[in-house]
Order: C-alpha cells, then structure tokens, then sequence
C-alpha cells in the first residue's frame, strides 16, 4: 500500500507540472500581445528588394531568394580571394 501511494505522487507531480507549465504559457501570450501602427511595423519590416553593390537582393518574407544567397556567397568567395591575392597568400595557408 505505501509503495502505491508513492507511486501515485510521483505519477501526478508531473501532471500538475505539465498543466501548470502550459497555462503560465497561455497566459504569458496575453501579457506579450502589444499595439503596434503600420508605419512602425513597415520601418522594422525587411523590404522585398534592396538595392546593393551587388545588384538588387531579393527577399520574400525577410528571407533570401536563392539567387540572392548565391550572390552572397559568390560575393564573399570573391572578397577572401582578392585578400588572399593582395597580401600574398599568408593569410590564406
């Protein structure tokens, strides 16, 4: 009997927790919810299309198109080969 009961905390404890742990959740979303106007939203918004030395870099939802990516890429691939040319292959070994 007494190993029963033990048993029976130990198997309730992590239930109360479980249902405390997801009501403090739920409830903690209600308190993070905040006004905010359009015109804030768009300065922090990242923009479709920036226009760089590269050309223009795509975005869709604030992520990088592939070709975008790749320009990146190519871009910093052509950034560590000219430092490698110009201080003569010592930083680069």
């Amino acid at each position: 009997m007494k190993n029963l009961r033990i048993v029976t905390l130990l198997t309730k404890k992590p239930v109360t927790l479980a249902i405390v742990a997801v009501v403090s959740v739920l409830s903690i979303g209600q308190f993070a919810a905040a006004d905010v106007s359009k015109e804030e939203l768009e300065s922090i918004s990242t923009p479709d299309k920036v226009k760089t030395s590269l050309g223009v870099l795509k975005f869709f939802d604030g992520v990088p198109t592939d070709d975008t990516v790749q320009k990146v890429y190519d871009n910093l691939d052509r950034m560590r080969a000219r430092r490698c040319f110009s201080t003569r292959w010592r930083r680069c070994l």
